[in-house]
């Protein structure tokens, strides 16, 4: 592994990695299955990297699982650079220990699982973004949600190499010096028990995310993949319908017509049109932050925090099976149309058997 820092792993990154669902990216490559099931760590990198001698970053989920079963989230918040000395700050006034990785341009805040019990109203997410505002901090749409593959301690990123940034006692990342117990009481009192409905249009855009999250794995390109389906999906609404007189401006028969003629997606059976970066339609891009003005306002304005919303999606959406997600069809019948003008389901959501990752994944390794 010439140029990389893989050979000088401690015994503290394989510790950190144990539990936790990998990725390994370099080259344009992204991986996290092998024969088709999720790479879960249990203690031995070294085959690994001769599997993906292309890897530069490691990445490990914010979840921990034992064997294929999900068990709990550390809360984890990308921060600015220059914002980390406050985010300890504020984590330490509320009785716990931060843990940073750092390169010259991302900073992420680790706080252990163990220093909080388990949430039941709230979610890590909405965690991440109080303790945020507590250090001073405004939340940007790229803070949307915890970050589920921050990158591992030691490993590289695009800009350099990620190194630990420790408290001054070099306190390990598991220790909690006291409990955030107090501080997700707090959350959990100033979390909306009722909320309006905030409108099928931000509901389907959700719930499309989160499903292109889910496969496909990227978040801000799942925002962009969300808006485009909810306007996709308007617009033939409207189009279909010859009562109506509304049609979103820029839309007629030469778009869908050249929207039939693209392949799908890979996994995803949908065509959608890509305009550079980001999906589009009529050429008009759906960037994250069109995502931030027309879907999460929408569920702000309706008194229900953003980060609870995504991450009772993912739970929602994660309870069905690989085969329904995939098929854009099915999706719609299966996930969204139970929901869409009810989302207090997909809050109080329990699946009697959360999917499984094997159950859920079954793509073939890359």
């Amino acid at each position: 592994m010439k140029d990389t820092p893989f050979a000088k792993v401690t015994e503290e990154l394989i510790e950190y990695l144990k539990m936790r669902w990998l990725g390994f990216e370099g080259e344009g490559e992204f991986a996290r299955y092998w024969n088709g099931e999720p790479i879960i760590f249990e203690g031995e990198l070294e085959g690994w990297l001769k599997r993906f001698p292309w890897a530069r970053t490691v990445y490990a989920s914010a979840d921990l699982y034992r064997g294929k079963e999900r068990l709990a989230s550390d809360v984890v918040l990308k921060v600015r650079p220059d914002a980390w000395e406050a985010v300890a700050r504020a984590v330490k006034r509320e009785g716990a220990s931060p843990w940073f990785l750092s390169n010259s341009s991302e900073v992420y805040v680790l706080v252990s699982r163990k220093c909080f019990s388990s949430l039941k109203r709230v979610t890590p997410s909405y965690v991440a973004r109080k303790l945020a505002e507590e250090a001073g901090l405004e939340v940007f749409y790229e803070a949307l949600t915890v970050e589920r593959f921050p990158p591992a301690p030691y490993t590289y990123s695009s800009s350099g190499p990620f190194l630990p940034l420790r408290r001054p006692n070099e306190e390990a990342i598991d220790v909690c010096e006291g409990s955030l117990e107090e501080f997700v009481k707090r959350c959990e009192e100033g979390a909306p028990r009722e909320f309006a409905h905030p409108g099928r249009f931000p509901v389907m855009a959700l719930l499309q995310a989160v499903r292109y999250y889910l496969v496909m794995g990227n978040l801000m390109k799942a925002l962009s993949f969300g808006l485009n389906r909810a306007i996709f999906y308007a617009w033939l609404k409207y189009y279909y319908n010859p009562r109506s007189a509304r049609r979103p401006p820029g839309y007629d028969e030469k778009v869908l017509k050249k929207i039939e003629k693209l392949r799908p997606l890979s996994p995803l059976k949908d065509k959608a049109p890509l305009c550079g970066e980001w999906f589009c339609m009529g050429d008009k891009p759906q960037r994250p932050e069109d995502f931030y003005a027309q879907v999460w306002r929408r569920f702000e304005r309706s008194g229900l925090p953003f980060e609870i919303a995504w991450d009772k999606a993912l739970d929602y959406v994660s309870s069905f099976p690989y085969s329904v997600l995939i098929n854009p069809n099915s999706f719609f019948k299966l996930v969204y149309e139970p929901v869409r003008d009810d989302f207090s389901r997909v809050i109080e959501h329990k699946a009697r058997r959360r999917a499984t990752l094997s159950d859920f994944f079954q793509r073939g390794s890359r």
